[in-house]
């Protein structure tokens, strides 16, 4: 019987605010504070799933951008 193929890069579910922190180095509090930063959007850095936030790749590439640019000032 052959082996299933593994799913597509697309299809890899959303990760918490827990390991989305874990993802980027930080603690949730701090991913937090800094997800109040004016220059953070729904849909660009996080997305909402209820209450919830969920975070893509794409999304912990955008909030790395955030990061970077909060840190240099």
């Amino acid at each position: 019987m052959a082996k299933p193929k593994a799913a597509p890069d697309w299809a890899t579910p959303p990760l918490t605010i827990h390991q989305a922190a874990e993802a980027l180095g930080f603690s949730r509090d701090s991913l937090d504070l800094a997800l109040k930063d004016p220059g953070v959007e729904v849909g660009v850095h996080f997305e909402l799933r209820g209450n919830r936030k969920v975070f893509y790749k794409e999304n912990i590439l955008e909030i790395r951008k955030v990061l970077i640019r909060c840190a240099s000032n």
